[in-house]
């Protein structure tokens, strides 16, 4: 199968992801690259109850909400989307699909009428209203700058790098590092900007504000995950209460909870359940070492889907 034919494909599995999402939710018809917060987390939800399976926000963020993808998700990924619309894998989904391709002439009369069509109203556009100076301002970027503190202490987050992932509608994600000051700056000249701010210890937060037309710095502040942040102390701290450590653990960690433990090569991985984990976490050994906690999705206030580097 061609990358192009993937990648078609794709979106026809994302057509079918909604269509499903939909015919379960039939008061909302909004299309898949419209969803908000909500939405996105009824869909996590839905997924979760029926494939027992997790995706975070931000996965749906760089794969599922844009029009365009340049690249595939993994196929893991791929097989739960499509055990959701009804196949029983990936592979299952394209040869049931194959049909549904369209013709690569009419891919090209498409294209040819779209362009046209698209180019025909710019001109009239710039013509009857003048928009021709509008335009030559919009590619002037402003700077937006934004600074990271954390929500309890009030102080700026520089002993953790935070990633933001810059949503830009129709274009894919772009990913951005605060600086040593725990600051970023956003070049841009739309009227919204959008984007997920994430970092090791702290909650994900998606961010959007409507911009003023000038130049701005603005402190954001993101709310520590002390469920992860007490993990990674446990690795570590001297114990003599193993019983009480479990029931805080216990506390802490939902029933359903599929737990990763990813080399820091990246390439291998092990996979514990609730109980499994807290086991690790509780034997007295010192060959435990120190954990580094890289992500962490909660459900009903309890953690659902944790994956961790062990030194």
């Amino acid at each position: 199968m061609g990358k192009t034919n993937a990648i078609v494909f794709f979106y026809l599995l994302k057509e079918e992801v909604a269509k499903v999402y939909l015919n379960k939710n039939p008061s909302f018809n909004k299309s898949i690259h419209d969803w908000t917060g909500n939405e996105i987390r009824n869909f996590q939800d839905d997924l979760s109850n029926q494939l027992n399976e997790r995706i975070s926000e931000r996965w749906f963020y760089s794969h599922l909400k844009p029009r365009e993808n340049e690249k595939l998700p993994r196929i893991d990924m791929l097989n739960i989307l499509s055990q959701y619309t009804g196949y029983e894998n990936w592979d299952d989904f394209q040869i049931k699909n194959v049909d549904s391709l369209p013709k690569e002439n009419d891919n090209q009369k498409v294209k040819k009428r779209s362009f046209s069509l698209r180019l025909i109203g710019m001109v009239f556009l710039a013509i009857g209203l003048g928009l021709i100076p509008y335009l030559q301002q919009k590619d002037t970027n402003l700077s937006y700058n934004f600074c990271f503190y954390d929500k309890d202490t009030h102080e700026s987050i520089i002993d953790s790098t935070v990633e933001v992932t810059l949503l830009i509608e129709h274009e894919s994600p772009l990913k951005l590092l605060s600086n040593k000051q725990g600051c970023i700056t956003i070049n841009s000249h739309e009227p919204v900007i959008k984007f997920i701010a994430s970092a090791p210890y702290y909650l994900t937060d998606t961010i959007e504000r409507k911009l003023t037309g000038q130049d701005i710095l603005e402190k954001i502040e993101l709310q520590r995950d002390d469920y992860a942040l007490m993990i990674s102390l446990f690795a570590t701290s001297d114990v003599k209460d193993w019983e009480k450590r479990r029931r805080q653990l216990d506390r802490m960690i939902s029933d359903e909870a599929i737990i990763f433990q990813i080399t820091r090569d990246n390439k291998g991985m092990e996979m514990f359940n609730k109980n499994e984990f807290i086991d690790k976490l509780t034997t007295p050994l010192k060959s435990l070492g120190a954990i580094e906690i890289i992500e962490t999705m909660y459900k009903n206030d309890k953690i659902i889907n944790l994956r961790f580097i062990q030194e």
